[in-house]
């Protein structure tokens, strides 16, 4: 954080903590997790931590069943999220990078400057049984 600009505090440290432990997880669950840890963080300030690394550019956001789940932004990757359970899986680089390929075939779809996809997200559904339907 400090390297974008903005401080390390508390809260930033203790919502990067839980968020370095999990793949992608929603503001109530960071502050559920929190709480479970004995760390006292007010939910409005796990949110407005949240907006503050994701403006940063620390964080990045995966919009799952109407609700908003951040991860770690450390490196470029992809993933595809099931509409019916909200199981967040990680699409591997190459078939993303293929998509992105494939429909910029008009060049309509801009990428990264390496020419790589800087963040894809494919929606659908489980193959098979929803591991936990909503």
């Amino acid at each position: 954080m400090r390297g974008r600009g903005g401080r390390t505090t508390a809260p930033r440290r203790a919502v990067l903590d839980t968020l370095t432990k999990a793949t992608h997880l929603s503001a109530s669950e960071i502050s559920a997790r929190l709480t479970a840890d004995d760390v006292q963080i007010d939910p409005s300030t796990v949110h407005r931590v949240l907006s503050a690394l994701a403006d940063a550019g620390v964080v990045h956001t995966v919009p799952v069943n109407g609700t908003t789940t951040y991860g770690m932004a450390d490196q470029a990757h992809h993933h595809t999220v099931c509409n019916q359970c909200g199981k967040v899986r990680q699409l591997h680089h190459d078939l993303a990078e293929a998509l992105v390929r494939a429909v910029n075939a008009d060049g309509t779809v801009s990428v990264d400057e390496d020419g790589r996809a800087g963040g894809v997200v494919v929606y659908g559904r489980c193959t098979g049984a929803c591991p936990t339907p909503a």
